[in-house]
């Protein structure tokens, strides 16, 4: 799982051969703490076949004001830059898997 940046954010999503998964959060908002336990077991399961990020959204604004980001926390899947889904509050990570793995099966 990487840390993305507003300096990083080119290489962590063009550069992967997988899509990438981001999570929008905040350390001061209480469901952007809960989802980082969440990713975290996303990023065990689903290593290798998707990127996992973390964007801290206090301090990325060029980030957020890029994918509109206005609720916490929100996830985003990109595929080649180009994004593929959106969802919005905390989800478990058996949900955010089976998500992720049906939209990859589409391929």
């Amino acid at each position: 799982m990487i840390l993305m940046t507003d300096r990083s954010y080119d290489r962590d999503v063009l550069t992967p051969d997988v899509p990438v998964l981001i999570a929008f959060g905040a350390p001061d908002d209480g469901p952007s703490k809960a989802l980082g336990g969440v990713m975290a077991e996303v990023d065990r399961v689903l290593g290798g076949k998707v990127e996992v990020a973390v964007v801290n959204v206090p301090e990325c604004p060029e980030i957020v004001a890029k994918w509109g980001v206005t609720r916490l926390p929100t996830l985003i899947l990109l595929k080649d830059g180009v994004l593929e889904r959106v969802w919005l509050g905390v989800r478990p990570a058996k949900r955010i898997i089976a998500d992720v793995g049906e939209l990859l099966s589409e391929e």
